[in-house]
């Protein structure tokens, strides 16, 4: 990675800000390539997470010696005899809304440095995936992929069941309640669900 110091030409600032540019239009290409009618909500989850991989490695670990639902940072060496909480990004990012927001009333403090992580790495992949966008919106689009027949559109590698059983494994992930435990469940909302359908 280029690094970045006070002494720094403005010749190498713009040629690595252009490099970076080319960088993200490559990648916009290969989306564009792979997802010619748009990003499904499961390939922009994928991509989101590797961007919070990367928040993960700026951010680091941070540890705070905690006394009750008070945290103080300490250094990564200093040893001390209260206990340590360390905080990073995939920590922070891991907890369920559930888990979240239990912390509110549970710990309050330690909610408040969770959710300054939460929010700060939110932010970060937004800022990312605009930028993103912008040059996936230029990219240039090959030609369209011809319809799928039925059957592989259903049960293909990339198909509605294998996308719905994606997301069936986000959801109970994230402590839906709604969500199906077994397939015999979800087979069982599915026929529902087709029955009432018109």
């Amino acid at each position: 990675m280029f690094n970045v110091t006070n002494k720094t030409s403005l010749r190498d600032l713009g040629y690595n800000a252009a490099a970076t540019g080319d960088t993200l239009k490559t990648i916009a290409d290969e989306l564009v390539r792979r997802y010619p009618q748009g990003l499904s909500d499961e390939a922009t989850a994928e991509i989101k997470a590797g961007m919070v991989g990367r928040k993960h490695e700026l951010y680091g670990e941070r540890r705070y010696m905690a006394e009750g639902d008070t945290y103080t940072e300490i250094g990564p060496k200093d040893k001390i005899d209260s206990p340590v909480t360390t905080l990073s990004v995939n920590y922070a990012m891991s907890l369920t809304a559930y888990e979240f927001g239990k912390l509110k009333s549970d710990r309050p403090n330690l909610y408040k440095l969770i959710g300054a992580v939460r929010t700060d790495t939110n932010k970060y992949v937004s800022n990312r995936m605009a930028s993103l966008a912008k040059f996936m919106t230029g990219a240039t689009r090959g030609p369209r992929a011809a319809n799928k027949a039925f059957a592989e559109w259903i049960g293909g590698d990339k198909g509605v069941v294998q996308t719905m059983l994606t997301r069936l494994a986000n959801a109970i992930k994230n402590g839906d309640d709604t969500a199906p435990r077994s397939k015999a469940e979800l087979i069982d909302l599915l026929t529902k669900t087709i029955n009432k359908a018109k």
